[in-house]
């Protein structure tokens, strides 16, 4: 008979340190849930610009609290159309930025970037282009504040100096992007 209850015993203590170790795990895992990420897409895209390599396209951003993920899902570069006196031009290299516009300084100013990517292209006629496609970037360590009145930026690198042109991206829904980055 004290076999038995020694062995009930025994029973009982293991079922509630089960029970105890399977409350604790849950409550773990409560806790692995509430540490994701937030993220917030924004589709953008680029329209043509006034400068001698124009750049079309579309992608979106992921924002996350402390970093932009930028990916452009399909666009074109090519010598801009409106330039008569343009027979070839170069690309030497793209990257990703972030732009505020200052109205005192009437300009905008990149803010933050990404890596650059070295295309090397030499467009050799007004038909030739370089597609840019599924093309990430990443702008690490990107503060809130950097995304009021900001816009996503392409720049075109034409050489190895900072000899450069800027293409800013506009949101698909909105004239500016920056409202939608927002939190």
């Amino acid at each position: 008979m004290v076999k038995f209850k020694i062995k009930e015993f025994f029973l009982c203590v293991l079922i509630i340190a089960n029970c105890l170790f399977m409350i604790n795990c849950s409550s773990k895992r409560v806790k692995v849930s509430e540490t994701v990420v937030q993220k917030k897409r924004v589709e953008f895209e680029f329209i043509p610009n006034g400068f001698q390599l124009e750049t079309t396209g579309n992608g979106f951003v992921d924002v996350y609290p402390d970093k932009l993920d930028i990916v452009i899902i399909k666009g074109e570069m090519r010598i801009n159309p409106i330039y008569s006196r343009f027979k070839t031009s170069s690309a030497y290299a793209i990257q990703i930025g972030i732009s505020r516009y200052f109205p005192g300084e009437k300009s905008f100013k990149i803010l933050a970037t990404g890596e650059k990517i070295i295309i090397n292209k030499i467009f050799q006629s007004r038909d030739d282009f370089y597609t840019l496609s599924n093309l990430k970037f990443s702008i690490p360590n990107i503060k809130k504040e950097d995304l009021k009145n900001s816009r996503i930026t392409l720049t075109i690198f034409s050489d190895g100096t900072s000899h450069s042109s800027t293409n800013y991206a506009h949101s698909n829904d909105e004239n500016t992007i920056s409202t939608l980055f927002d939190f």
